[in-house]
């Protein structure tokens, strides 16, 4: 698997924020899964070997740029989508929900998929058993909603057990609105 350059992109860059695009030819899925169930890995612990080897063909590729000598990595980081959704048995149980967290992987580069897919396998079967996909899902809703949950909960809780609030603290001059409601002085 080879990475090729658009036309219109005229020079080679290490990764950067720079945005590049590049495509492959199509894996023939019939030879994957045949492949696959050969060497008794999933075809995502194979496609994710080839990333890895493709990414050591790149840097090693890329080694110099302008003339400063860059290192071949030894991993690199990626967020890696995987589902939570659970399959449903009729249309009517279909539910639209997003439920997928982006788990940190670290993705080993390496030169041969020998040494890349046991590395991957291993990896893959430590994260399909692990519960850190659901906490890194509820860690992703926290920090989504917790500009919006804080001032709920603050309001709440203040709601809940008093019904005065006295404070020698200077008021703001302009009213504030906390979840609809506002308050002044």
């Amino acid at each position: 698997m080879t990475w090729r350059n658009y036309n219109s992109i005229k020079k080679n860059y290490p990764m950067t924020g720079k945005k590049h695009g590049a495509f492959t030819t199509d894996l023939d899925i019939d030879a994957v899964k045949a492949f696959c169930k050969k060497n008794q890995c999933t075809v995502n612990d194979y496609t994710t070997a080839l990333i890895s080897n493709t990414l050591y063909e790149y840097f090693e590729n890329h080694r110099v740029v302008d003339g400063k000598e860059y290192a071949i990595p030894n991993h690199v980081s990626v967020g890696m989508p995987f589902s939570l959704r659970q399959p449903f048995k009729r249309l009517d149980e279909a539910k639209m929900i997003n439920d997928f967290a982006a788990l940190p992987v670290d993705i080993v580069v390496r030169k041969e998929l020998s040494e890349s897919l046991p590395v991957l396998k291993k990896q893959f079967k430590k994260m399909r058993t692990s519960l850190d996909v659901f906490g890194v899902l509820e860690v992703f809703r926290v920090s989504v909603n917790f500009p919006f949950t804080i001032p709920r909960l603050a309001i709440d809780y203040l709601s809940d057990k008093y019904t005065l609030i006295y404070s020698n603290l200077n008021a703001s001059k302009i009213p504030y609105v906390f979840d609809g409601k506002k308050q002044l002085g």
